[in-house]
Formats: C-alpha cells, structure tokens, sequence
C-alpha cells in the first residue's frame, strides 16, 4: 500500500496453484484504507463462492469459462452495485466491449446449467484430486478440498465448494509425454467446460516469465493444471492411471 494505492486486485482459488486468499481479511483492509477491491472469481464460480458477500466491491468473471461452459464463446461479466456499475459502464461505452446477440444467447443458454454444471465437475474434482494424491507417480496435488491443503480451513469458510480446478507435479516423469498419453482428458489452454482439459502452466500461462522467476513462485516443469469436465469421475481416474503407466521412469529413459 502507498497513498497513490487505490485498487487491490485478488484472485481465489489463484491460478495454476489453487492458492487460497482470505477475502474477508482482504474486504475489512481495503474499506479501512478506503481503497476498492476486486476480486477474479472465476474458478470459484457463483456456484460455489459469492465474494460481494464477503464485502468485495467489484467481482469479476471470464464468462468464456464456467459461465459459458461449452467452450464456444467469449466474453466476460462484472457484478458490483450499481453506483459503481455506471462508472464501469460509462468507460465500457467508450472501449466498445459489446456482445453481439448471438454470445449473448449462448450465454444466457449456458446459465440455465450453471449450477448443474459446476456442482457435478466440483464432485468429480474432490474424486481425481484424492485419487491423485494417493497415486506413487504424483508428487503434489494442488486442490482447496483436500483437507492436508493449506488453504484448506480458508477455503471451507468461505467457499460451498471447492470447485473443477485443480494442478498437480508428476514425480520422475516427463509432463509433456503423459498429456500426449492421455485419451479422454484433452490438451488446451482454455478451462471449465463440460470437457475435461489440462495444460502446462510453463508452456502457456506462465511462458512468458523467466525459469527463476516460475519456480520462485513453484510452478515447476512438472505443474499440470487440470479442469475437470462432466465424464465419469472412474473414467478420469482411469486415463490418468493408465498415461502414468504408459511414460517411462526419466532415469529409466536415461
């Protein structure tokens, strides 16, 4: 905080390490210094995290996401009051962010299965992160439900569920290999569909920044994240079993 300071931005679950923050403590910090909060609430959706409860002032969603959950459109949402709406309004007139008829119908389709939607991929998620926590092959598993996560006491107060996302390390193996062994789970970038996706957070979101400066805040060469879709949880289960045996031990390659 500086006394130009006027805006604090968050995001919880975060991504690709599904770290948790205290909203809460964050809401009664910025009211008390009279600077406006923001909150990324898009991994959490509406379904499972309600921040404008917990004293956030503007919460905010990639629509293209969960809220679409097809991954057939883009688009984005804001939720705050509606004094602050007007300003956002008044400056969105100008930057010309408008959708046209047809995102606006598929996204006012996908919002009549939100709930259906994200608790079933929230169930299925809670079933993949215990499967892999339990796997030989996975080294860590980043997921708020799990009850050994750090943010896990955090994450049970202000969330009513834990939500599709989670990341993992595979232990002595090459990343890049088991996505490509995978069958039902695809390689993509984008997240919270009813299809199960998964990428490498080194080769895509995180690319851009050093190799020093990823690990400093541990994502490693061997972090996959991991949106879980609306197959059967035993059948996720069962193609991540079966990539795992398929990729050599590296110093069995070696």
């Amino acid at each position: 905080m500086t006394p130009k300071t006027k805006v604090i931005v968050i995001e919880s679950p975060t991504n690709p390490l599904l770290a948790v923050v205290d909203i809460e403590k964050i809401a009664q910090f910025a009211r008390e210094k009279q600077v406006t909060t923001i909150i990324d609430n898009t991994f959490a959706t509406p379904v499972n995290q309600t921040p404008l409860e917990l004293r956030i002032d503007i919460v905010v969603h990639s629509g293209t996401k969960y809220l679409g959950g097809h991954s057939d459109l883009c688009c984005g949402m804001v939720v705050c009051s509606h004094e602050k709406m007007e300003k956002i309004l008044s400056l969105a007139r100008v930057l010309g962010p408008s959708l046209d008829s047809r995102i606006c119908y598929l996204l006012e389709r996908s919002m009549k299965t939100l709930v259906l939607r994200v608790n079933e991929q929230t169930k299925n998620a809670m079933v993949v992160a215990q499967f892999l926590s339990d796997h030989p092959d996975i080294a860590n598993v980043y997921y708020p439900g799990l009850d050994n996560f750090e943010g896990y006491e955090i994450a049970k107060h202000q969330m009513t569920g834990f939500g599709g996302m989670l990341s993992f390390e595979i232990k002595d193996k090459d990343p890049n290999r088991f996505v490509e062994e995978l069958k039902i789970i695809s390689p993509a970038v984008s997240l919270g569909g009813v299809e199960s996706t998964i990428c490498s957070p080194t080769l895509t979101s995180h690319v851009k920044m050093s190799a020093g400066e990823r690990l400093r805040i541990g994502v490693t060469d061997s972090l996959l994240r991991l949106s879980i879709g609306l197959e059967d949880a035993d059948d996720l289960k069962q193609d991540l079993d079966n990539a795992l045996k398929k990729v050599p031990d590296i110093n069995q390659v070696k």
